[in-house]
């Protein structure tokens, strides 16, 4: 059986963000997805999962500027090796 997760980004755009994690709940879902949830504070995202019982499933880290060659690669470089 496939599980499907709750973008929050996308859905229920008529309320707040932080106010979709409740709404995702109450829809039914368990798991929860968003894009680019770096303007949020990590434990505001946090207390609002545990308090509705969803597990965030998906995040998706800063794109950069595509436009600027500015990818998300960018800011990952590791000049260990």
């Amino acid at each position: 059986m496939p599980k499907f997760a709750a973008n929050l980004t996308l859905l229920s755009t008529e309320a707040p963000f932080m106010a979709r994690f409740a709404l995702a709940r109450a829809s039914g879902s368990a798991h929860v997805e968003d894009l680019f949830p770096a303007a949020f504070k990590a434990g505001e995202l946090k207390t609002d999962l545990t308090k509705h019982s969803l597990q965030e499933v998906l995040f998706n880290l800063p794109a950069g500027d595509w436009a600027a060659d500015d990818g998300p690669n960018d800011h990952f470089t590791c000049n260990r090796f």
